[in-house]
């Protein structure tokens, strides 16, 4: 018995080894990496008020945040909106750009922040912009938690909110 244990142990800390070998560069959160969001309004909107909405989803939550509209979505009493405050108060993050409130907003997954259940980060601005019919809101933006959608050297990504839409810096990699 005392043998099998023994085995036991040896593979375990063997196949933590091999893990750990796999890639000394950094990584995001999944492996347990500090990986930081910045927020910030862009250029023409730094005088803008307007409310921004971040949180984590899975796929099933992130298709309901995806067929409402923006507009919609901030409404008082939302129920996808609601949805989402609700499901982890870890994971929700609300906060308001102003004239006099401008500063980036930032904070830090880690692998206690990052939760199995969840597979995207979500970035909701409510900016006034126009839309045309079915085209894609540039107001709502879903970036990947999954290592492998970022660079190896990624450790930080900045989110600039523009009247064009949120842009990502870096971009993700859409298909590794």
């Amino acid at each position: 018995m005392r043998s099998l244990s023994t085995l036991f142990i040896l593979v375990v800390v063997a196949t933590g080894l091999v893990a750990g070998c796999k890639s000394s560069s950094p990584r995001p959160p999944a492996n347990g990496q500090r990986f930081t969001f910045i927020i910030k309004p862009g250029s023409g909107l730094e005088q803008a008020e307007f409310p921004v909405d971040v949180f984590l989803v899975g796929e099933e939550t992130a298709k309901q945040v995806a067929a409402v509209k923006v507009d919609d979505y901030f409404k008082p009493d939302n129920s996808i909106r609601e949805l989402v405050k609700s499901s982890d108060t870890n994971t929700y993050l609300s906060f308001s750009f102003s004239p006099s409130s401008s500063e980036p907003v930032s904070f830090t997954l880690t692998k206690k922040t990052r939760f199995p259940n969840y597979t995207k980060l979500v970035v909701l601005a409510k900016i006034p912009v126009e839309i045309s019919d079915g085209s894609t809101d540039p107001r709502r933006r879903f970036l990947p938690l999954a290592p492998e959608n970022w660079s190896p050297n990624a450790r930080q990504v900045t989110l600039t909110i523009t009247s064009g839409g949120i842009r990502s810096d870096p971009e993700p990699v859409e298909n590794p």
